[in-house]
């Protein structure tokens, strides 16, 4: 995967394309997103990371995506990249 992103980039394809083909490869790899940027979203605590200041980290709490996480392909329900929040 690495090397075909570094082949596209060498050969001067646009962000847009980079990312259309990354999420197309980790989808076939397995990997299943944890919300999309800019999505509201009651907050998990299992499956969220909050970025900045928050004192009140309750779970059921509306947050936004900032960056999403991801399922990982070897680890069903129980191992993934937690999701980036904010209040």
């Amino acid at each position: 995967m690495a090397a075909e992103m570094v082949a596209l980039a060498f050969d001067g394809a646009d962000a847009e394309l980079l990312v259309e083909r990354l999420q197309a490869r980790m989808k076939a790899s397995g990997f299943r997103p944890i919300g999309v940027a800019g999505e509201t979203v009651r907050f998990d605590p299992v499956i969220h990371e909050v970025v900045g200041p928050w004192s009140a980290r309750h779970a059921g709490a509306e947050v936004t995506v900032l960056e999403p996480g991801y399922f990982l392909p070897t680890g069903g329900e129980r191992s993934w990249v937690k999701a980036k929040v904010a209040r």
